[in-house]
């Protein structure tokens, strides 16, 4: 696997194609890194210096550089090792903040969209136009690629978001693990520029018809050196929701309203909703405020492992970053699981590639999992309902109301 430099204009200038190891990470929805280890020569100090870009293969994701270590080693050679985050870190140069003028203090950003839809204007308000400066807006990224952008879910409901002064890559970041979606930087070969994306994956389970089925497991034969966690450490199953003169409870999808014992796990979460909500919308804002706080604390089960040589599944070509896929345990257990990071390896024991597997949490609000459990239909505006389009269908014996 070689290791291009880039030139300013993001075409493969230089190759690296002698290393002693490489180490590549590609992420969902946070920035990945590498880490290469050359032989310490006058060619490989010329061309590995900070602020370089590298890219590999036919990803389309950009690391820059942002150490460098000449040193000997434990074998006495003479090497350099050069480490650096994947491109979205930049988002981490940006600043989400309105400025009520040139002399007073900064104030929050209400946006009142859809989760992915909040993420692009973020990144609009503060990467294009300009957040603190319109300079910032000389950022030399721009929104929207020509790439896929998996099944991307626009059908969440509009929601009031509130954000305080933080760095771009902070909200972004929150929103991307909160709703379910990534988001990347990415470059295409022949074209000067840089794209800032939100994106999400495509359902490769068994439980569809529509996409290639991508199954992982022992005895398939397409997986070793594999490594399961399971952890409850996190977990809470209710969220006392509360303010200075208001108070709701908020149980945790798939759990029972009447919970108690040591099944009954509660995190408090201070809210301050705004003083112009309704009665509706001021119920909605605290029962979204519970669910997030509950989606950050569910049981983990995590799975990764190594795909081998032969494996019949190529990434980027039989599943990406952000697919569901099906993992399958040695009792044969089915597990739907997101690919949340790609990870390279090329070394003195050969060239690998594996993906890092995990149980994601997220839930779709258009289905009845997603049905907030202290509504009534009666609470609700006509138009929020109709993101439950089949909701007058139901039968009795199923236990819906």
């Amino acid at each position: 696997m070689d290791v291009y430099i880039l030139d300013s204009l993001l075409r493969r200038s230089e190759v690296i194609d002698k290393y002693i190891s490489l180490i590549w990470t590609e992420r969902f929805s946070s920035y990945g890194d590498f880490e290469l280890i050359v032989e310490s020569n006058r060619r490989n100090r010329q061309l590995l210096k900070e602020e370089t870009y590298l890219s590999i293969g036919k990803s389309h994701r950009v690391m820059i550089i942002e150490t460098v270590e000449d040193q000997e080693d434990s074998e006495g050679r003479y090497i350099l090792q050069v480490k650096g985050p994947s491109l979205e870190k930049k988002l981490t140069d940006r600043a989400l903040i309105a400025k009520v003028n040139p002399f007073t203090l900064h104030k929050s950003i209400v946006i009142n969209d859809q989760p992915s839809l909040a993420a692009e204007e973020i990144f609009t308000m503060a990467c294009v136009v300009g957040g603190g400066s319109t300079l910032d807006g000389n950022f030399g990224i721009i929104l929207n690629s020509p790439l896929d952008k998996g099944e991307l879910i626009y059908g969440f409901p509009t929601q009031r978001f509130e954000f305080a002064p933080d760095y771009v890559y902070t909200h972004i970041k929150w929103l991307a693990e909160t709703y379910g979606f990534g988001f990347r930087v990415v470059r295409i070969d022949g074209d000067p520029q840089l794209y800032f994306d939100v994106y999400n994956g495509r359902n490769r389970t068994t439980e569809q018809s529509y996409n290639d089925v991508v199954i992982f497991s022992r005895e398939l034969g397409n997986l070793k050196n594999t490594k399961e966690l399971r952890s409850s450490s996190l977990e809470k199953t209710v969220a006392y929701v509360y303010s200075d003169d208001s108070f709701i409870e908020v149980v945790a999808e798939g759990t029972e309203a009447n919970l108690d014992g040591f099944d009954r796990k509660v995190v408090l979460v201070e809210v301050s909703p705004d003083s112009s909500l309704n009665p509706t919308e001021r119920h909605l804002f605290f029962v979204q405020k519970g669910k997030e706080a509950l989606a950050g604390a569910t049981r983990f089960s995590a799975f990764d492992g190594e795909i081998v040589k032969v494996s019949q599944y190529v990434y980027e070509e039989n599943y990406s970053l952000g697919d569901f896929v099906e993992l399958r345990s040695s009792d044969d257990d089915f597990t739907k699981m997101r690919v949340v990071e790609q990870i390279f390896v090329n070394d003195q024991e050969g060239f690998r590639s594996y993906p890092t597997l995990s149980l994601s949490p997220v839930v779709d609000p258009r289905t009845w999992e997603g049905w907030p459990n202290t509504l009534e239909w009666d609470d609700l505006d006509p138009s929020i309902s109709l993101f439950w389009e089949n909701a007058g269908d139901y039968n009795s014996d199923d236990g819906i109301p």
